[in-house]
């Protein structure tokens, strides 16, 4: 029986060495967003992007999101070599030997080449250095001109290193260095292998296949260092990399210092990860590219996470001589620091998680909780099981442990030997089941103890109680009861964790004070005490209170760890250890704040109106280009933080983007100057300013000064010349008054004119004379007539005179009258007619006063008078179209004839000349919109003697 005890006790002993002791990573793969699992190549930008050259192609990443490029016509996308330019461009080859870089956001294709190519290919300086089964050719990286080609046989040539002014080649077994300029032998027969960059700008060579498992570092093409190197079947890199010389296999990576130790206790790192490529960011992360896996992002080598199969650690806790680890699967461990190495306590027979741990210094008892309540020894032999469902244990003296747990929270007696000053409580407290109770009914949470002042605090779902040895008293604030999940007792304070993520400091006689944990509000998942040390475990990491500044400070983790994955932490010889699903996460001497590096904020593009600018030219846009979207990265690959984008326009209080976002819309903004500031702010409330932009939106043309003082211009022209035209207006309408009254005054004088004509003393002379020869013939009868028609012509004209228009009744009326009085003169040799039309209304139809009278005349005393023989005289009114035609035809002697007759005689009175009539004429055309015309025709006869005239008047009659 005591062997079999003793062996019960070796097997619970046994070392249970860790599965792996890799350092901590996180995962990028698939799940995450990445295009494939396949990864061929890392490389980091000049602006911090990472660029993955995977299965899928070429893809970017900023640590949120993921962009994978491609072009058409690839026949592969799958490559490495990835490069950047001067121009920022990204080249990578795909495993066809095609040449692709990134600009503008798009793959392009290098397609200058004849053939595809078949050896090395680097960007070196200002020039991209090609190698293919022709030769070397080097090209202008700017202009993609073709600088320098030498033939060559490429055959032997498989790796080559560059930096920015020369490509290191290896071609068989001699070292070339090749420049823009041609190439350079350095030495020969050095070692076979890949080729790669060193420490110090010396090279690497490394045979894949290496019989003596040695690696060359060359100094200008001579050994100075051989590295020995493990067991190693397959090569697939090799790199200097973080101050490591890195060697990736399908089993794993192996790294050595510069001296040629192994850094990894001569293990590789990840065994059971097939490593394709290696890269440290210039925020100090190793990202390792798998061949299936994806990549593997290790914050820190040194900070090493241990496990073994099925081990989930759930709570740490800490004695003097040991640290204990409960697990998930209800198994209980000691961690050896020294060897990183687990071993086996406990094993309990129902898979439960270990809810809670602590030691009795009195009785020297573990107690722990489960699926029950265990008291046991430190070799956990014997452990007395209770069934009590514990929450939480803290020792209060020599003789009792205080609990809480979902049906009692009370005291425990761990020894019955000795005195204490809690008998009392205990006595008074004690169910006739023989368990102690404090609060009777309520349902435990957590615990805490002050030494000092000898207080048990309480948490449960009826409240927070403080418990000394003579009473119990509920601890409240002005809005109520507190309902803790959480309770640790640290220097003089309770700090009490409730379910709605408020955190109080509670004092001694002063009323609770609700904490602010960060600069905003974030989650705490958990509060901790650990040795001298107070840590909350909260959503942007672990944070631990500053004793001088009384803030809660970020710890600097190397490894990178979330809040939301810490199940429990201590502290042990300034180590801190964390409690993950994942294992153990031991950090060395960094129990401090944070350090890290801050995250980089970088605008990718600015949009305008769905066009997309160059970012000088959105500080001149024009009125309509208004609607802007800025898409932007942030920069991070800390994968315990998130930060959010908040931007100020104009010095406006900030405002938040969404994390989910990476593009900021500013729609419709109005014409003006925009000063768009970008901060980052951590979720735990640090915060990072960033760069600015300048936007300037013109005004339209219609609300600039000089359009304005254009339009007033204007506005002061217009009313200037309406004033003008408005004074001409009044001056021409003066003028027309005056026109119209030297018009009247003309027409009056025209119409005195025309009386003149009818009744001058010449023509009264000679019908008096008439009626004078009728009278001394006795031809009373012809005298009497005559007098007749004379008296009634004179009344007749002396009407019209009176008024502007008359009927052409009446202008015949006295036409006729007149030409009776002529004729009786003229005998028995003259005739006359006056025609009307049948469609003319004789009695409406209105003309002009006279107007026909005149022209009469002229024909009479011009015309026929002097004319010897038969004379004959027609007056013809028609009308056609709106227009009255009067025509006065006789067959006198013509107008030239009777011009040359009246020079000759020289009368002494003026006739009625032909300019009076056109006077009158163009006096009444002022007038009118539709002209009177009086044409004239001299008619001939077939010998060209004159005929007589014919006086053509048009008088519209609209």
């Amino acid at each position: 029986m005591g062997r079999l005890r003793v062996l019960v006790v070796f097997l619970l002993l046994r070392v249970v060495p860790a599965v792996a002791q890799d350092p901590y990573y996180t995962f990028i793969n698939k799940a995450n967003g990445l295009p494939s699992n396949s990864v061929y190549d890392l490389f980091q930008d000049s602006k911090g992007f990472i660029w993955i050259a995977g299965e899928d192609g070429l893809t970017r990443y900023d640590g949120f999101e993921f962009r994978t490029y491609t072009s058409a016509g690839q026949t592969s996308r799958a490559g490495n070599s990835i490069a950047e330019d001067k121009l920022g461009r990204i080249w990578y080859r795909n495993f066809d030997g095609q040449i692709y870089y990134e600009e503008a956001d798009s793959l392009h294709h290098f397609d200058l080449l004849e053939q595809t190519v078949t050896g090395p290919f680097g960007v070196v300086g200002d020039h991209l250095f090609v190698f293919n089964r022709q030769g070397f050719f080097v090209y202008d990286i700017k202009t993609f001109r073709l600088v320098r080609s030498l033939p060559m046989d490429t055959k032997s040539i498989l790796y080559n290193h560059n930096n920015d002014s020369v490509m290191f080649v290896l071609n068989g077994l001699d070292l070339y260095a090749f420049t823009a300029e041609g190439q350079i032998l350095i030495a020969k027969n050095v070692p076979a292998g890949s080729l790669d960059g060193a420490a110090d700008g010396k090279l690497l060579v490394s045979d894949k296949v290496n019989a003596e498992r040695k690696c060359f570092v060359l100094n200008n093409g001579r050994v100075e260092q051989t590295i020995a190197l493990p067991p190693i079947n397959l090569l697939q890199g090799a790199s200097f990399c973080g101050g490591y010389y890195w060697f990736l296999t399908p089993t794993g990576a192996w790294a050595f210092d510069k001296m040629g130790n192994s850094i990894s206790n001569g293990r590789p790192f990840f065994a059971d990860k097939n490593i394709s490529s290696v890269m440290r960011d210039r925020d100090g992360n190793f990202w390792l590219g798998t061949l299936y896996e994806g990549i593997l992002l290790v914050p820190d080598l040194k900070t090493q996470i241990v496990t073994e199969e099925n081990f989930q650690p759930g709570i740490l806790f800490n004695t003097e001589s040991s640290m204990y680890v409960g697990a998930k699967s209800n198994t209980i461990y000691t961690f050896d620091e020294v060897r990183n190495t687990l071993v086996k306590r406990y094993s309990g027979d129902v898979r439960h998680k270990i809810q809670c741990m602590t030691y009795h210094p009195g009785s020297g008892k573990l107690l722990f909780a489960a699926q029950a309540f265990f008291i046991t020894d430190t070799l956990f032999r014997t452990p007395i099981r209770l069934n009590y469902a514990v929450k939480k244990l803290v020792p209060v003296d020599e003789k009792y442990i205080a609990f809480t747990s979902s049906g009692v929270t009370g005291l425990k007696a761990m020894r019955n030997d000795i005195v204490s000053e809690w008998d009392s409580l205990y006595e008074a407290r004690t169910l006739p089941g023989g368990d102690c109770d404090f609060l009777r009914g309520g349902r435990g949470k957590t615990i805490a103890f002050d030494e000092k002042n000898k207080v048990i605090y309480s948490g449960s779902n009826i409240g927070l109680y403080r418990i000394t040895t003579r009473q119990i008293s509920e601890i409240t604030t002005h809005g109520g009861r507190i309902f803790p999940v959480g309770l640790v007792h640290y220097e003089g304070v309770l700090y009490a964790l409730t379910p709605e993520n408020d955190l109080w400091a509670i004092r001694e006689g002063v009323p609770p004070v609700k904490l602010l944990v960060g600069e905003v509000p974030e989650r705490v998942f958990q509060i901790k005490r650990s040795g001298n040390s107070f840590f909350l475990v909260t959503g942007s990491g672990i944070r631990k209170l500053d004793k001088t500044t009384g803030k809660f400070e970020l710890v600097q983790t190397r490894s990178g760890v979330r809040g939301d994955e810490v199940n429990d932490l201590e502290v042990r010889n300034g180590r801190l250890i964390i409690a993950t699903d994942r294992g153990l996460i031991v950090e060395l001497n960094n129990v401090g704040a944070r350090s890290g590096v801050q995250p980089v904020f970088y605008v990718n593009k600015v949009i305008v109106n769905g066009r997309q600018v160059p970012e000088r030219n959105i500080e001149a846009l024009e009125y309509d280009e208004n609607d802007i979207e800025v898409d932007y990265s942030v920069l991070s690959f800390d994968m315990t933080r998130r930060y959010a984008l908040q931007y100020s326009i104009n010095g406006e209080p900030w405002r938040s983007n969404p994390n989910s976002s990476r593009n900021i819309k500013l729609v419709a903004l109005s014409p003006g100057k925009y000063h768009l500031a970008f901060r980052l702010v951590a979720d735990g409330g640090d915060v990072y300013p960033q760069r600015s932009l300048h936007l300037f939106v013109n005004s339209p043309f219609w609300l600039k000064w000089w359009f304005w003082l254009v339009c007033i211009v204007l506005a002061g022209y217009v009313v200037y010349i309406f004033f003008r035209w408005k004074t001409r207006q009044l001056q021409r309408k003066n003028v027309l008054m005056l026109e119209k009254m030297e018009l009247e005054k003309n027409l009056r004088n025209s119409m005195l004119t025309a009386i003149r004509a009818q009744m001058n003393p010449h023509f009264f002379y000679n019908a008096l004379n008439t009626i004078q020869s009728f009278i001394f013939s006795d031809d009373k009868r012809n005298a009497s007539t005559y007098l007749s028609k004379l008296s009634r012509l004179t009344r007749v004209v002396l009407e019209m005179s009176e008024r502007e228009s008359i009927s052409i009744e009446e202008e015949v009326e006295a036409l006729r009258l007149y030409l009776d009085l002529e004729k009786m003169r003229f005998v028995q040799d003259f005739d006359f007619e006056i025609r009307l039309s049948r469609d003319l209304e004789t009695g409406l139809v209105r003309i002009p006063s006279m107007i026909v009278q005149p022209y009469v005349e002229n024909a009479i005393k011009h015309g026929l008078l002097h004319k010897k023989g038969h004379k004959r005289l027609l007056v013809d009114f028609s009308v056609a179209d709106g227009v009255l035609k009067v025509l006065v035809d006789d067959n006198g002697i013509g107008r030239d004839r009777a011009a040359e007759m009246a020079t000759v005689r020289k009368e002494r009175h003026t006739p009625f000349s032909t300019e009076a009539n056109n006077r009158r004429v163009a006096l009444l055309n002022r007038e009118r919109e539709q002209k009177i015309q009086i044409n004239y025709f001299d008619k001939k006869d077939k010998d060209g003697e004159p005929e007589g005239t014919c006086v053509t008047i048009t008088i519209p009659l609209t």
